[in-house]
This record gives structure tokens, sequence and C-alpha cells, in this order.
């Protein structure tokens, strides 16, 4: 189990970490942790672009965050996501794990979030 830390250096820029319980750091573009993390990836690894609007992260991670609670039991809970800026962060919204649904088999990739509150 492993958490992320990330942050903003005006030398550095941007920078995200993965830290598991042994205290390993490892320095990344992405990570997913927790029991599902592997679900996860799979969605990240396939619709990370660097130059992603803050729109398209954020349904990314949601979508990332679907796959992993549809496929692992231990997955999910209340999703909380911050938008990290130079200038500090904000959360931007707080979604109900459970209302994240999957679509209907043959109706595409994406499916329906609901009961989400702009933060």
């Amino acid at each position: 189990m492993g958490t992320m830390v990330l942050g903003h250096d005006p030398e550095d820029g941007f920078s995200i970490y993965y830290v598991d319980n042994d205290g390993t750091r490892s320095k990344g573009k992405l990570f997913a942790v927790g029991s599902g993390s592997t679900y996860a990836y799979s969605i990240l690894d396939a619709g990370y672009r660097a130059d992603m609007s803050v729109e398209e992260a954020k349904e990314l991670g949601l979508r990332a965050i679907r796959h992993a609670t549809y496929r692992d039991a231990f997955s999910g809970g209340f999703v909380n996501i911050y938008l990290v800026q130079a200038s500090g962060w904000r959360r931007i919204a707080r979604v109900d794990g459970g209302f994240l649904s999957l679509p209907p088999l043959g109706a595409g990739e994406e499916g329906e979030s609901r009961k989400e509150e702009a933060g």
C-alpha cells in the first residue's frame, strides 16, 4: 500500500511521487494506488496525454476509478478530485464512488457519473 505526494517547486515545476509503505519513492507522470490500481492503470495508460485539459484529466481519473471499483471489491468510497497549480490547490469535485456506473455492454467506453458536487 502507498500514497501519492505532489506539488510545485518554482525551480523544478510540478512533481508527483508514489511513496510505498517502506518509504521507497518513485517519481512519475501518473500513479494509481491501492488494490484496484492495476485496473485503473489500464485506463490511465490508454487515455493519458500530456496536453489534457483539466476536464479531460478529471474524466480520465473518474473513468479509471470507475473501472477499478467495478473489478475490485475492495476499491471505492468517496472520490475527491483536486486541482494542483503553481498558485495552490483546490478541490474541484467530490463523487460518491458508488454512483459511478459503467456503460451498458456495447455502448462504448463512456459511462455516467452521478451525484457529483463541485467543490
